[in-house]
């Protein structure tokens, strides 16, 4: 640096103009020097102003060395005041800060010296608490000397919308324990009532059934047709009542599962298409069966009769007139049941296949059909199947009818009692 200085050649060998010389550059590196340093200074000023956390910074004594404008918008106190005036202490309620130092010399907040995201409370120049969200740092000095620096993160907005919240949430579990009291008595009153209207429906289609057998005597054309609408509409009440006894049991958590190893053909086909033999007559629906003879499983044949009911009765009601249905059972190389029931017809779109196991769920095509229904046979049978750990779901296509598919997985006998075990009928 000396051989590249001009000094020397400037004011030659007079000791007295390098030495003036010397003074002149020392002075004009001193004003750059504080030129930087207030530059500087002016600038972590300004980041401190902008900041909108409040920052505190406190010597070993707790005295307050910094205090920025986040701090006055957060505690209330002027820089004035709070500088060199106020004790960190001031801030907490009693005990507070020992029990913040303690936490900023241990371990669980970041490690010792250093304190991330502890929650607390700092009390303000009018006496309000506010909670906080404390971030702090030791800063050691010469000696045992050090200063601690913090930032106050404001937690009052969110505490207020935690508050509202917990409170909308209340609301919301009050009024869900209201409306399971509504559900509650509205099941007991549905199941009361069905069941109370089974017996005298029952009797009544039984005896509009013997008349039209011409039990009691022969009847005229125009009696028969009215006592095959008599007969049919009872029928159609009885299975309504059926559902509706079902999705009580469901809601209620009460449905009675009595599993047992149960022949197929003999407990579950025969019985349902004996049952639905009048209307499948009166449809002209040719049924196929391919289920065989041997084959049996691990079910409840009272629920499993329903389902299979429930699949056919809609090829019944919603098949094509003189239309063919097809029911298959056999066991898949997955070792599961399938059973298969299909109906020939015009088929179903993509977005109905996507409605049909809703609960109270009719199709366009099924509410233009003069049979009524109740919209909950699929809902019931797939609740069903469901307690098995099987499943069900629909195949369609435009002018391929429609297939039913179930699956049940074998050695759930254990399983299936364990969901009755308690239940009431």
């Amino acid at each position: 640096m000396c051989a590249q200085c001009r000094l020397p050649n400037e004011v030659g060998e007079n000791e007295l103009l390098q030495l003036l010389h010397s003074f002149h550059f020392m002075a004009s590196e001193i004003r750059s020097y504080q030129e930087r340093l207030k530059k500087r200074y002016e600038f972590e000023e300004r980041l401190l102003a902008a900041c909108p956390d409040g920052i505190v910074a406190n010597d070993a004594t707790g005295r307050v060395i910094l205090f920025n404008s986040g701090a006055e918008r957060l505690l209330g106190y002027k820089v004035s005041e709070a500088l060199f005036r106020l004790n960190v202490r001031d801030f907490y309620a009693k005990g507070e800060t020992a029990v913040t130092k303690k936490a900023l010399l241990s371990d669980d907040y970041g490690g010792p010296g250093v304190l991330a995201d502890y929650n607390t409370t700092v009390r303000t120049k009018d006496g309000r608490m506010l909670p906080i969200r404390l971030s702090a740092t030791l800063l050691p000095e010469q000696g045992d000397a050090y200063s601690i620096v913090g930032f106050f993160h404001d937690l009052s907005e969110l505490k207020a919308h935690m508050d509202a919240l917990m409170q909308t949430n209340e609301d919301l579990n009050a009024a869900n324990r209201q409306l399971e009291r509504l559900n509650r008595y509205y099941l007991e009153m549905l199941s009361f009532v069905t069941h109370e209207l089974k017996s005298p429906i029952a009797n009544g289609y039984m005896s509009a059934n013997a008349l039209r057998q011409e039990i009691f005597g022969p009847l005229s054309e125009d009696k028969k047709k009215m006592l095959e609408a008599i007969c049919a509409n009872l029928n159609q009440s009885m299975e309504m009542i059926r559902h509706y006894l079902d999705l009580s049991r469901i809601e209620k958590d009460e449905l009675p599962v009595r599993p047992r190893k149960t022949p197929l053909v003999q407990e579950i086909m025969t019985p349902v298409l004996s049952a639905l033999e009048p209307s499948m007559q009166e449809k002209g629906l040719r049924v196929e069966v391919n289920v065989p003879q041997g084959l049996a499983w691990i079910l409840d044949p009272e629920l499993f009769r329903g389902v299979m009911t429930n699949l056919l009765s809609n090829a019944v009601k919603y098949g094509e007139l003189q239309g063919r249905a097809l029911v298959d059972a056999a066991v898949t190389t997955t070792g599961w049941l399938r059973l298969k029931v299909w109906n020939s017809g015009p088929g179903l779109s993509e977005e109905e296949l996507g409605r049909l196991f809703r609960k109270f769920q009719r199709l366009p095509s099924a509410r233009r059909s003069a049979t009524r229904g109740t919209g909950l046979g699929l809902f019931i049978t797939k609740t069903v199947v469901e307690r098995y750990g099987g499943r069900i779901w629909a195949e369609s296509g435009p002018g391929k009818g429609v297939t039913f598919i179930v699956e049940v997985p074998p050695g759930l006998e254990d399983h299936a009692k364990s969901l009755s075990e308690g239940e009431g009928e």
